[in-house]
């Protein structure tokens, strides 16, 4: 039995990008999910870098950073570098409301919203 996981690559940008480059290149991102199959995914735009998070078989995740590895290696400069982390989805959104609440001077019980 196979096992799905959330997971983030983070792809940070080599140059100064703009958004019609990074829009070019999620487009190539569409044959990994087709590839490995993944049906949940996001893709942001951070300042500091292009974050790829998927729930993909444990058994991919080597297969699917070496894949965006050879992506980053054909986009020239735009990239200069691929890491990979666990990622949780509902701690990430527990995280960002706790900031959000502490940014507007709220307090929320239980730390939670």
């Amino acid at each position: 039995m196979s096992v799905l996981e959330w997971c983030q690559f983070k792809l940070w940008y080599g140059k100064n990008v703009n958004l019609e480059e990074l829009y070019t290149f999620r487009k190539s991102l569409f044959p990994i999910l087709d590839r490995y199959a993944i049906e949940n995914f996001l893709v942001l735009n951070e300042p500091e870098a292009m974050y790829f998070r998927v729930e993909a078989k444990t058994e991919h995740l080597k297969e699917i950073g070496e894949a965006l590895n050879t992506l980053v290696t054909q986009s020239g400069n735009l990239f200069s570098n691929v890491t990979f982390e666990k990622w949780d989805p509902e701690q990430d959104a527990q995280e960002r409301i706790l900031r959000a609440a502490q940014h507007l001077g709220l307090k929320l019980e239980d730390r939670r919203a």
